[in-house]
């Protein structure tokens, strides 16, 4: 009887290890490509930002750029809108939120871009994008 114990544990490894083996990610045993496949060192994120009266950008919350407080949305929005040439509608969206905001009141218009960054002095450091570009952009008529 004792075999069968040890028998049933050699069998839970090597079904946990046989995503690895395989190569190959699936239900209900993964290998969590997610977390482990090689990611570049420069990326690019598309986002709304803010423009006050200097021309300095502001950081505009999921709310306004998405309509939600989920800041995945608020990306997916932005990314689905420029892939499909539909930046400046989005544009003119975020312009009409920003309107009865409190909070973004100094922002005078809005900017749909792409920011390519250097991840790593990015993340460790705060660097700034190495190259941006601007798709729409539009003003907040108050």
């Amino acid at each position: 009887m004792k075999w069968r114990g040890w028998a049933l544990a050699v069998l839970a490894v090597a079904a946990t290890l046989s995503p690895v083996v395989r190569s190959r990610d699936g239900f209900p045993l993964s290998n969590y490509p997610m977390f482990t496949a090689t990611r570049p060192d420069v990326t690019n994120f598309e986002t709304a930002v803010g423009l006050d009266a200097t021309g300095r950008r502001v950081r505009l919350s999921p709310m306004i750029v998405g309509g939600s407080i989920e800041v995945i949305q608020a990306v997916a929005v932005v990314e689905d809108a420029v892939a499909d040439g539909l930046a400046q509608p989005l544009c003119q969206r975020i312009a009409e939120r920003i309107i009865g905001s409190e909070e973004f009141a100094g922002v005078q218009s809005v900017a749909i871009i792409t920011e390519t960054y250097d991840i790593i002095p990015a993340l460790a450091d705060g660097a700034p994008p190495i190259e941006s570009s601007e798709h729409a952009r539009c003003a907040v008529e108050r």
